[in-house]
């Protein structure tokens, strides 16, 4: 889109591209509104962290126009705001996962003794 933002586009088709350009902003703002909300009633924790930080750079891309209450998208740094959210949440949860494989495991080692210890039997 931002290729042909840059080329420009003929009159035919001017009022199509700009309405959905403008419905980019649009959707892009309230996506940042809504995740923020959300991050507000969650606790601190690393994922909210993690998406309060793509919220606002979702804010900062979307620059609005002075006092006119008309905005602009920066479609690079929308699609980079957008990349690096999805990194940071893939990040976070390849870091929980060896985490969560050790507690599979010690609740599968607790299982197995909690079997032998049921198969025992303490008559001579």
């Amino acid at each position: 889109m931002f290729r042909l933002q840059q080329r420009g586009w003929p009159d035919c088709v001017a009022r199509i591209n700009e309405a959905a350009l403008e419905q980019a902003v649009i959707d892009t703002l309230q996506c940042a509104e809504s995740l923020l909300k959300v991050v507000k009633q969650c606790k601190d924790t690393q994922l909210a962290e993690i998406i309060r930080r793509g919220a606002k750079s979702l804010e900062r891309v979307t620059v609005g126009g002075g006092n006119h209450p008309e905005y602009e998208l920066d479609l690079i740094g929308a699609g980079d705001t957008f990349l690096e959210l999805a990194t940071d949440i893939e990040t976070l949860l390849s870091d929980l996962l060896p985490g969560k494989e050790v507690a599979l495991n010690v609740l599968r080692q607790e299982e197995a003794l909690s079997n032998m210890m049921n198969k025992m039997n303490l008559a001579p």
